[in-house]
């Protein structure tokens, strides 16, 4: 993975809308460039408790266990949340908020690799 991380340099701005009862997964067509690396993302209104996803379109950490923390600094979010990310499988990123997010803040995520 590092290998990886260092060959490639991708920011991915996201733009997560919490509110309530209400979610999508948006394919990446919408990121002009990186519809190469990302199949999909957590996108739109979503409910304030909801984990956060990011598909990859191919295995990005070979090996990598169900639950494994992601390493730090790769995902942030801005207003800040407090949360976790972890793989969810080799090519599947989830972060879990460790509280309830506010609802009708709009959120915009990172993705750094």
């Amino acid at each position: 993975m590092k290998k990886f991380i260092n060959s490639i340099k991708l920011l991915l701005l996201v733009i997560v809308l919490f509110s309530c009862n209400n979610s999508s997964n948006t394919t990446a067509s919408k990121i002009d460039g990186f519809e190469q690396y990302i199949e999909g993302y957590t996108d739109g209104m979503i409910s304030s408790g909801e984990s956060i996803r990011i598909k990859f379109k191919s295995e990005i950490h070979k090996g990598v266990k169900s639950g494994e923390e992601v390493e730090k600094g790769i995902l942030s979010f801005k207003p800040s949340i407090k949360g976790k990310a972890y793989w969810h499988n080799a090519n599947e990123i989830e972060f879990i908020p460790t509280a309830r997010l506010e609802n009708g803040v709009d959120y915009t995520a990172k993705l750094e690799l």
